[in-house]
């Protein structure tokens, strides 16, 4: 066959192959939630950590009326220990699927704001990748070097202004990671290779040990995976969840 007719085919096959199916588990833009403390508020857990925590505010939002704040004490009363974050745990584990969420720094300074797929369950739960906000340049956490990657070429940001951020994983222990819509990196490596999958979704704020707190806001969270969550799993969540958002 020649070799024009042989791509002809190959595309018109790759055109009628059946796309993958990805369900979403997480379409969440905070709209429904009471302003103050996050609690247990929708399908989220506040994790206070070593000072401060999770809130639902009204400003700054990236769209509608509200967005959630994760804020970081300047003074922690116990400096050692787990970051406030907000936590939401999938009903089931994944081997891939896609993280979008709009994300907002209050400033350039050396503490972080993440984005981080996590695995397990506490207290052995680890990170697995993360998209972090330093030193005004957004970056990653992979394998190599630690701990924080530049994408090629860099990426900056301001603070005090909105960024999209899409992470899409792999199988492979991969993920490919967009910042507003533009690829800054395809596949790079999990910090450790997946063993069932990624089942949380963590937005932290972690100190530098400088003790100058910082605040980060976050937006529009959604989660696709591809693989439908078993029946009954996590205690029924994942009915709930096709309820609320399929």
């Amino acid at each position: 066959m020649p070799a024009i007719a042989a791509l002809a085919v190959a595309a018109i096959a790759s055109l009628s192959a059946p796309a993958r199916a990805q369900f979403v588990i997480l379409n969440d833009g905070f709209e429904s939630y009471a302003l103050g403390a996050l609690d247990s508020q929708g399908l989220w857990q506040d994790f206070p950590g070593i000072g401060f925590g999770s809130f639902i505010v009204s400003s700054p939002v990236q769209s509608g009326s509200r967005a959630l704040l994760v804020s970081l004490d300047p003074n922690p009363p116990n400096p050692v220990g787990t970051e406030p974050r907000a936590f939401f745990q999938f009903p089931c584990p994944s081997r891939a699927g896609t993280v979008e969420i709009d994300v907002r720094k209050e400033t350039n300074s050396s503490d972080y704001a993440y984005v981080i797929l996590r695995e397990g369950s506490p207290p052995t739960d680890a990170d697995r990748f993360d998209v972090i906000f330093i030193f005004g340049d957004i970056r990653y956490l992979g394998t190599s070097p630690y701990p924080f990657n530049s994408f090629s070429p860099p990426v900056s940001f301001n603070a005090g202004q909105w960024y999209h951020v899409r992470i899409d994983w792999y199988a492979n222990s991969t993920a490919d990671v967009s910042i507003d819509h533009v690829l800054r990196g395809s596949g790079l490596p999990f910090r450790a290779p997946m063993t069932t999958g990624v089942n949380a979704l963590a937005l932290n704020v972690g100190p530098d040990g400088m003790g100058s707190g910082e605040n980060a806001w976050y937006d529009n969270a959604v989660v696709r995976i591809f693989d439908e969550c078993p029946t009954g799993t996590q205690g029924g969540s994942w009915g709930q969840l096709k309820r609320l958002y399929r």
